[in-house]
């Protein structure tokens, strides 16, 4: 595990600055609610508060709602989970609420609650069953920036909807300063409400505890994989000692191993392999994952690897992998010159809308400022039988 950034508070000191923010301003849902982990009978539902309260989901197939789940927490995970970011009045707690039991495909609705708080009442969709129709989309590398917020603004006027949105890494300007995050969940909030969220870490987390506790529940998960539909998305952490770690990479063989039978498969993670970036630092500084990474994306027939770090858009095809740069979520963009590697290339900012149907998965890249398609291109299913 490594260092804390903060220091963590128990449910005494909790108390204690429960008081002095309740005499600073008045209590308030901090960040959220949004949306993890999503799959055909569950999801759960998360949102930070500064206090810490009874807290619970209401929930229905209506905007009535008429269920509801308490959070429930060991005294382990409450400390974990109720920090102070930094001094008195700054208590923070994290909740986290799994709801299980739904039907697949069907829409519900849900509001959060902690003590006298409650969130406005919003929706989602439980995940399609294997062979049904779905679109997600993909983009990193945001700023709070009008650009970020029209590259939201895009995403949520697609028709139909995403399923759930995978990010490419980088969410914010410096990860370790709490109130940096406020911008993301501030400019995300639209479509973190409803549309599940899966990450990878990008550099400019700088490793952050507050990320794995945002984003994995209190667990130090870097690398992580989850099926939707005929999907099967892997998320992996390409900074620092972790792209190189021998447990990751026998993590990830060990995983497309055992779900070398799902008809698609993404790779998900930040610093691309091969880029059309103009500038040369940024060419070079992948080799070791060209090296590392690249013969598994290509002994396992991955439908497409997303990355971000470049902020721009790339299409980059190399030994029958389809590399995507997704990475004109907000930042500032950076030019590109076209290798014998590219497809298509845009100096853009952009979203990656990827369909899954039937036979092929479709990716339409949209020009987030104008409307404008940058690229169309189809990946034909993957032939999934068995591997002697």
């Amino acid at each position: 595990m490594i260092a804390r950034s903060y220091r963590r508070m128990g449910l005494a000191a909790g108390s204690v600055l429960l008081a002095l923010v309740t005499s600073v301003g008045a209590a308030k849902i901090d960040k959220g609610p949004y949306l993890q982990q999503v799959d055909t009978t569950g999801v759960t539902v998360c949102w930070v508060t500064d206090i810490d309260a009874p807290s619970s989901v209401e929930y229905g197939t209506t905007a009535r709602l008429g269920r509801s789940v308490a959070e429930q927490l060991t005294s382990r995970e409450r400390g974990e989970l109720v920090w102070s970011a930094g001094g008195p009045g700054e208590l923070r707690a994290f909740h986290r609420v799994r709801l299980t039991g739904l039907a697949p495909d069907a829409r519900y609705y849900y509001r959060v609650r902690t003590g006298d708080l409650a969130s406005d009442v919003a929706s989602f969709q439980a995940a399609v069953r294997p062979g049904q129709r779905f679109t997600f989309v993909a983009f990193g590398d945001v700023r709070p920036t009008p650009a970020h917020r029209t590259v939201i603004s895009r995403i949520m006027a697609l028709d139909p909807q995403p399923r759930f949105a995978v990010f490419t890494g980088d969410l914010l300007s410096n990860g370790q300063r709490w109130p940096d995050w406020q911008g993301f969940f501030d400019w995300e909030e639209p479509m973190l409400r409803q549309i599940p969220f899966y990450p990878a870490l990008g550099n400019h987390e700088h490793d952050a505890e507050n990320y794995l506790i945002l984003f994995s529940g209190a667990e130090d998960q870097r690398w992580y994989s989850f099926d939707y539909g005929d999907a099967h998305v892997v998320v992996l952490d390409s900074n620092g000692p972790y792209r190189s770690s021998p447990a990751q990479r026998a993590w990830l063989v060990q995983d497309l191993a055992t779900n070398w039978d799902k008809p698609y498969a993404f790779v998900v993670f930040h610093h691309p392999l091969y880029t059309c970036t103009n500038d040369l630092g940024r060419r070079m500084g992948a080799l070791d994952l060209v090296r590392d990474w690249g013969p598994i994306f290509e002994a396992y027939g991955i439908t497409a690897v997303l990355n971000g770090h470049d902020h721009n858009y790339q299409h980059n095809v190399v030994n029958g992998i389809h590399y995507v740069v997704a990475g004109g979520g907000g930042a500032s963009l950076y030019p590109v010159r076209p290798q014998a590697f590219t497809a298509k290339a845009a100096e853009a900012y952009d979203i990656v809308e990827i369909a899954i149907d039937g036979p092929q998965a479709t990716f339409t890249t949209t020009n987030t400022e104008d409307g404008s398609i940058i690229e169309t291109f189809s990946v034909p299913r993957r032939d999934t039988r068995p591997l002697r």
